[in-house]
């Protein structure tokens, strides 16, 4: 059975929580099925096609032709990251998380789905009271390796009780809220970053507090 997995990015170009996340579901799926990784923006009908079942992750870059061949020809299901059935990218931004239909996007793709895979159990109560899905379900987690998870059992328990907030050039990461949220509050903190996962996970685990 061949399985294509779509995405932006994958792991071995930016490492995200999002590539992380899928690293771990494709390696997993690897060992049942033949996995095609097919990056959004190189998406073809003739990739598509020979396809047996589709698992879309990250889309921004699937253009309209192909998300509406798949739609119309494929069986497939959403692993959902990052909000995109909504124009802000950010539910938070709308009392009680009740998004406006003009805000509402990207609704055929959702609707078609055999499933839309989302991370949280708030997440799934958007989707049914907005945009009125009963396809949606909750797997309550990210997703982790099995060598990251025994990492981070490892690590120094040893904390500096110091905040951080981690400093990302992502807007949907909203850095700079969450340093007026601190500033407001009188709270000290650090900017922590990295490009490598493990030393982030490593510098993370010093502090007494995150602020995101």
């Amino acid at each position: 059975m061949k399985v294509g997995f779509i995405a932006d990015f994958f792991s071995t170009q930016i490492v995200g929580g999002a590539e992380l996340n899928d690293s771990v579901l494709i390696e997993y799926l690897e060992k049942k099925f033949d996995v095609i990784k097919i990056l959004s923006q190189d998406c073809t009908i003739s990739k598509i096609e020979k396809l047996d079942f589709i698992i879309i992750a990250n889309f921004v870059a699937l253009n309209e032709q192909n998300r509406n061949f798949i739609i119309d020809n494929k069986p497939f299901i959403i692993y959902e990251h990052d909000h995109k059935y909504v124009s802000t990218r950010d539910p938070s931004k709308f009392k009680n998380f009740i998004i406006p239909k003009e805000n509402l996007v990207n609704l055929s793709l959702y609707q078609a789905a055999k499933k839309v895979i989302c991370l949280s159990e708030i997440q799934v109560k958007i989707l049914k009271e907005s945009a009125g899905l009963d396809n949606c379900v909750s797997i309550g987690t990210s997703l982790w390796h099995p060598k990251s998870l025994e990492y981070i059992k490892n690590l120094d328990k040893t904390k500096n009780n110091k905040t951080a907030i981690v400093n990302s050039r992502n807007p949907i990461k909203n850095t700079a809220m969450a340093e007026s949220f601190c500033k407001a509050k009188g709270i000290e903190y650090e900017l922590i970053s990295s490009d490598n996962s493990t030393k982030f996970l490593e510098t993370l685990s010093k502090y007494t507090t995150l602020v995101f």
